[in-house]
């Protein structure tokens, strides 16, 4: 009798945890472009997926997943991610909300694991990487925003560049492999925290 009960005051109290929080979630997804200083091209072929909690008005976190494709003259590479990020609503930090209405700036910053795949080794090249970005919102109606983002990656022990040519060549040691992207995309949030 008493597991039972236990059960139901555990159920209760999960259902009013997630109907409190639901309306806090968010979702997003985006493509675009991508650039690896390392090996000189610009393509078109990043994608990315996040979902985010925020807890007020200012401060939230979020997870996403992102891939992005190398098209190089000479070789193909394949990079895929996932990050733990903490997002700050830029806007609502140093600005009062009567100051804009359907424009406003997220920042995002955090940590996550990569996977680089180049087409001319049978390896794959894992990594820490640290991420930070900035991402220009616009609502289009409540709840829905067009989304911009501009991301910088850092790959913290990369051992092959994004071009698939080794980054220890002539060199002791490991490098810092670095990636941009910029994309574009819509988020949805099940309430307006503006």
């Amino acid at each position: 009798m008493k597991i039972k009960n236990l059960k139901i005051t555990f159920l209760m109290l999960a259902s009013c945890t997630w109907s409190a929080s639901y309306s806090q979630i968010f979702i997003e997804a985006n493509l675009g472009l991508n650039r690896a200083p390392s090996s000189g091209g610009t393509n078109f072929s990043h994608s990315g997926f996040g979902i985010g909690y925020m807890y007020d008005d200012l401060v939230g976190v979020k997870i996403d997943y992102a891939k992005d494709n190398f098209n190089l003259p000479t070789s193909y590479s394949k990079s895929k991610r996932v990050d733990v990020q903490i997002v700050a609503n830029f806007s609502n930090l140093f600005f009062d909300k009567s100051y804009y209405d359907s424009f406003y700036v997220l920042g995002h910053a955090g940590m996550g694991i990569s996977s680089l795949h180049p087409s001319s080794e049978p390896v794959s090249d894992k990594n820490v990487n640290i991420i930070m970005g900035i991402s220009p919102k616009y609502r289009i109606i409540d709840g829905l925003d067009f989304i911009s983002d501009a991301s910088l990656i850092m790959n913290l022990n990369q051992n092959y560049n994004f071009d698939g040519t080794p980054t220890y060549q002539n060199l002791a040691v490991p490098q810092t492999g670095l990636l941009l992207n910029v994309s574009l995309g819509l988020m949805y949030t099940f309430r307006d925290y503006r």
